[in-house]
């Protein structure tokens, strides 16, 4: 194991570290980072209005019935 990650670390990070240089990956990757909180928020209220549990707990029918207002951003 401790070759492999000598061969990758000697051959790969030359090649890796100009290409996180590039201008078009640094824009997509600064895009994922501003948008990732937005997501996280985004799922738990996915989670509320669809908890994984049995549809005939009382948390499963209070988010049935609650579901549009949970949904609504």
């Amino acid at each position: 194991m401790n070759k492999f990650v000598t061969f990758l670390d000697r051959n790969l990070s030359g090649p890796m570290a100009r290409l996180s240089e590039q201008r078009h990956l640094q824009a997509i990757r600064d895009g994922v980072i501003s948008a990732l909180p937005f997501i996280i928020v985004g799922s738990f209220f996915l989670i509320v209005a669809f908890p994984p549990l049995p549809k005939d707990s009382f948390i499963s029918v209070w988010a049935l019935k609650n579901q549009t207002s949970i949904l609504i951003p």
